[in-house]
């Protein structure tokens, strides 16, 4: 599900993604797009 989260931000020209997700989890290594996490 958060790959199509992701995908979806990009398609619509989002900057940002803002997460609940751990620093440490897997969603953070995109590089499409600027991952913000609350947990930092």
């Amino acid at each position: 599900m958060d790959a199509l989260h992701i995908a979806s931000a990009i398609f619509v020209g989002a900057t940002e993604f803002i997460t609940n997700e751990k620093l440490e989890r897997s969603i953070h290594r995109t590089q499409s797009i600027k991952m913000i996490s609350i947990h930092s």
